[in-house]
């Protein structure tokens, strides 16, 4: 509501809520989603917030096998259609749906292809991108360990 509607101040608090729990989110750290955005901040010199928006349903597709009750929860909280009945992974599932059809509705490419103006991302900066992901700290404490070939596979699919 907040990004449909700017002046609706009630949106707008409850966004300020949302941003200040995702801070105190941060100390139990940041996981695969802030590796990559980092790698694209520094590579393709792309936005850290859009880098994440583009990267987050791709890092929780790939975390899905090893969170599936969080994401099931997570599906029931958020309303996703879906997310209260069936089996829990495909509860979990719809969670992912649900994020890839709220970032469509907001205006966040679902890939990086997809972003408007700046430096083209391509196939040719992904050596670069899983260098740098890799070497992150943040994707040590990822539900899901990371290898280089993940990040690889991670930008790919991104692209």
């Amino acid at each position: 509501m907040a990004v449909r509607e700017p002046s609706n101040l009630h949106a707008r608090g409850e966004m300020l809520m949302a941003s200040m729990m995702g801070a105190i989110a941060f100390q139990k750290d940041l996981g695969a989603v802030h590796s990559c955005a980092h790698a694209l901040s520094t590579v393709a010199d792309l936005h850290h917030g859009l880098a994440n928006g583009v990267m987050i349903d791709h890092v929780m597709g790939f975390n899905l096998p090893t969170a599936v009750a969080k994401m099931a929860e997570l599906a029931r909280v958020c309303g996703a259609p879906g997310g209260a009945a069936g089996s829990e992974e495909a509860r979990a599932a719809s969670f992912i749906v649900w994020l890839r059809e709220l970032k469509a509705s907001i205006g966040i490419p679902a890939k990086l292809s997809g972003l408007a103006g700046g430096r083209p991302i391509t196939r040719a900066d992904l050596p670069r991108l899983v260098e740098v992901a890799y070497a992150d700290l943040c994707h040590q404490t990822n539900p899901r360990k990371c290898a280089k070939s993940d990040f690889e596979a991670l930008f790919a699919s991104a692209l």
